[in-house]
């Protein structure tokens, strides 16, 4: 056993969920489908840097849209 074990999928599993959108379960599964895809797709062609793509493909995505794909956007009026 390790302290680590499972510590990649997790961190993959948030990122699914941030993806689709916070609170948005349809979000989140379509979230996990783009990930799995992406790091399949990713780890064909970038080897030993699959993860890392995935990563700034995610990072790119949330800095486009902050809520998520499918995420709510809340408009504040005073």
């Amino acid at each position: 056993m390790n302290a680590t074990m499972g510590g990649t999928i997790g961190i993959k599993g948030f990122a699914a969920a941030m993806l689709g959108g916070c609170g948005n379960v349809p979000g989140a599964i379509a979230g996990g489908f783009l990930i799995g895809i992406l790091d399949s797709f990713a780890a064909g062609h970038f080897q030993g840097y699959s993860e890392l793509v995935v990563f700034l493909v995610f990072t790119a995505a949330i800095m486009i849209r902050p809520t998520g794909l499918f995420g709510e956007t809340t408009v504040s009026r005073a």
